[in-house]
Order: C-alpha cells, then sequence, then structure tokens
C-alpha cells in the first residue's frame, strides 16, 4: 500500500497496483500471470518487509521489468502467442526491446507527448505525437470501435503516423471524440516471419 498513481482512480491515492497477463483468442481470455508491484519505499524497508512476509528474493521492479518477466516466463513454458498489447505504462524502455530480441510482435501504447521519429518514407516524420496528429488532414482519421462498454461501442478516431515500406511496424494515433478523452499512440511491429510455426497467433495482454 503507498500513495501512488492508479488507472482505476485515474489520480494519485492509497492503493496496491498490480501487473496481469491475459491470454486472449478468439475463444475468450483468461489470467496466465500477476505481480503485486513493490513500491520503493517497501522495496528498501526492511522493517515492512518483515512485518509483511515479502520474499527476500523479490526487490524493486518496475511495472514494465515485471511485464518483461511474465513475457519471458511464458515463453518458457510454451505458450503459443505471436504478439502483445500493452498500455502506456508499458510503451517505453526496454520491453519493446525485450519483445524484438524474443521475435515477437507488439502493440504499445504511449502518451501524446511521447516523442519519436520516423525517416522511412517521405516526408520524414519527427516531433511529438500530439504535434503530428494536429497537423493530420481530416480525411487521415478513421473512426473504429475499441469494443463494447457499458454505454455501448467505445468509439474512438484512429490514423496512421508512419509506417515502413514493408508494413511491418509504424504508429498509430488515437483521440477521443469531440476532444474526449486523451490522445494516445502506439507502436506497432508485426512479429518476425518463421519457417514454420503452427501454434495459432495469440497475444497476451499486460496491464
Amino acid at each position: 500500500m503507498a500513495r501512488q498513481y492508479t488507472g482505476s482512480a485515474g489520480k494519485l491515492t492509497n492503493c496496491q497496483i498490480g501487473v496481469f497477463a491475459a491470454y486472449a483468442s478468439c475463444h475468450g481470455h483468461a489470467f496466465i500471470d500477476r505481480a503485486l508491484y513493490l513500491p520503493k519505499l517497501w522495496a528498501s524497508d526492511p522493517a515492512r518487509r518483515t512485518a509483511t512476509h515479502v520474499p527476500e528474493e523479490i526487490g524493486f521492479a518496475t511495472k514494465p521489468q515485471l511485464a518483461s518477466q511474465m513475457i519471458r516466463r511464458a515463453i518458457e513454458a510454451g505458450v503459443p502467442f505471436a504478439w502483445v498489447a500493452a498500455d502506456s505504462v508499458y510503451g517505453i524502455g526496454a520491453l519493446e526491446m525485450d519483445l524484438r530480441k524474443a521475435g515477437k510482435g507488439y502493440v504499445l501504447g504511449v502518451a501524446s507527448n511521447h516523442q519519436f521519429s520516423s525517416w522511412i518514407g517521405k516526408p520524414a516524420v519527427s516531433g511529438t505525437a500530439e504535434e503530428i496528429m494536429q497537423g493530420l488532414d481530416a480525411s487521415a482519421w478513421q473512426r473504429l470501435s475499441a469494443g463494447e462498454g457499458t454505454k455501448g461501442p467505445r468509439l474512438y478516431d484512429w490514423a496512421r503516423l508512419a509506417k515502413v515500406s514493408s508494413g511491418a511496424a509504424g504508429w498509430n494515433a488515437r483521440r477521443g471524440l469531440s476532444g474526449t478523452g486523451r490522445s494516445r499512440c502506439q507502436r506497432l511491429r508485426q512479429r518476425a516471419k518463421r519457417a514454420v510455426d503452427p501454434r495459432p497467433a495469440d497475444p497476451p495482454q499486460s496491464g
């Protein structure tokens, strides 16, 4: 328990934070792994660790690091997945590189103030996602549903910001309708092609 940000409340509050991995397929989805996020204040406090029976081998790890550990465990267990989807907490840092090394595709969110550049294609794209989104023509946006919510379809406007010539990687932008909701972007990368892979291409999702 610590005062920290939680997306459920949308603010800083006293809470516990967990990282979860869910396996999704056309048949449904189910949680397959989880870990409690241990804040630095707790990880470095022997008295608190003893009182709450925190194992000695558990140290401080960021949420992306916890997600990387779960992905590695899924690979070692032979879970047949082709790509990973995760929100903007996991979209920057080492998680992307870990997935590239593992040959896994991904859709990772990043905040609209995240800086990125793409020199593939003309013209070159560079700046924050929000700056680039503001320069897009209205015809670049397409309205799509992110699934059913409690009040019906969760509609957002989407646009492709940058894409490599092979179509294997790129960036998508998402914005809420009528100025509602925060702008978001996604890093995209398909899984590296392999000679034979008879297993289904279903993603575990971290969040």
